[in-house]
């Protein structure tokens, strides 16, 4: 009852951030959401995760874009895997363009021994791109259109994951398929294959040769290709029992957009919130961008019960 009162609290305040925000761009990957990034996290380990995050990016002052998302994923006895579901809210600023739009995931964990696993998966998301409500209020004949509706976007999505000892390597790929509503006015983005490169190396903060960890060292790097956009972050966050803390350098090579940002959070009972910032600077039109996230997050871990035993010692997860 109490894991259920949290999620009901969490959702009801969920609802009331989404009014906020924005859109998935490619050009634009959360930092604190693994799940964006490769969907073969869904139900990892076993556990169940509730999360929300508002990402921001001000290229100039006439073009803000955001990106919001609400994502959950958990185990499911029933189909013997991780299965996730999401929900986006969106804004491309610099087109008028509003996208609204929910996917559903699902992984399976395959071990291979040795403590390595190996973690197929596959989505399927839908989205609706309309013109940006404001816009089609106060000015209905500006870009990209008269009519509210532009297009639908389906955007299946397949990732591997591998799961070893203090490391993990994944791969994901997408293929975004835009179908035209609206006649005139600014065609939709041209359908495109995306690629995602993802690798992490946990380090262990133990003292003296003891089990006590007093603190978690994560190295990430992650690598996205489309064919309009290259682009990279690297990152190191530190994580102990109250705070997170980070610094990441990124790099939109397409852009020629270049930057650097930090992560610091609060880790409180089953709650994590991380807050990160920064700035980059784009060397073709000599001009400074910014950039933003605010993330919230509820993880619950597995409780293993027997129906008919249950007093019975928790089976090993893999």
């Amino acid at each position: 009852m109490k894991a259920a009162t949290k999620i009901g609290f969490l959702l009801i305040l969920l609802s009331r951030v989404s009014f906020l925000a924005a859109q998935e761009g490619k050009n634009m990957l959360p930092v604190s959401n693994k799940l964006l990034l490769n969907p073969s996290f869904a139900g990892w380990d076993k556990n169940t995760t509730v999360q929300t995050g508002d990402y921001f990016m001000s290229e100039s002052k006439e073009n803000l874009n955001h990106v919001f998302y609400l994502t959950y994923d958990t185990y499911s006895e029933k189909l013997k895997g991780g299965v996730g579901y999401y929900f986006y809210q969106g804004l491309h600023g610099n087109v008028n363009t509003n996208e609204t739009g929910f996917g559903f995931t699902y992984s399976k964990t395959l071990p291979t021994g040795a403590g390595r696993n190996f973690i197929p998966s596959f989505t399927i998301n839908y989205k609706l791109a309309t013109k940006q409500w404001f816009v089609q209020t106060m000015e209905p004949l500006s870009p990209p259109g008269k009519e509210l509706l532009r297009y639908n976007i389906i955007l299946p999505r397949a990732g591997i994951l591998w799961d070893l000892p203090g490391r993990q390597i994944g791969l994901s790929a997408a293929y975004s398929i835009h179908v035209e509503i609206a006649d005139g006015g600014e065609p939709s983005p041209a359908n495109s294959p995306e690629i995602i490169f993802y690798y992490s190396q946990l380090i262990d903060g133990n003292q003296n040769g003891l089990i006590s960890k007093p603190y978690e060292m994560t190295p990430e790097v992650v690598i996205l290709y489309s064919g309009e956009i290259f682009l990279t972050r690297a990152l190191l966050q530190v994580s102990d029992i109250t705070h997170n803390y980070g610094f990441y350098i990124q790099n939109n090579f397409s852009s020629n957009l270049h930057g650097i940002g930090g992560i610091y959070g609060w880790n409180f009972s089953r709650f994590r919130l991380n807050l990160s910032a920064g700035s980059a600077y784009n060397f073709d039109t000599e001009k400074p961008a910014f950039f933003g996230e605010i993330s919230l997050a509820m993880m619950l871990p597995y409780i293993h019960f027997d129906k008919k035993n249950p007093w019975s010692t928790p089976k090993k997860l893999f």
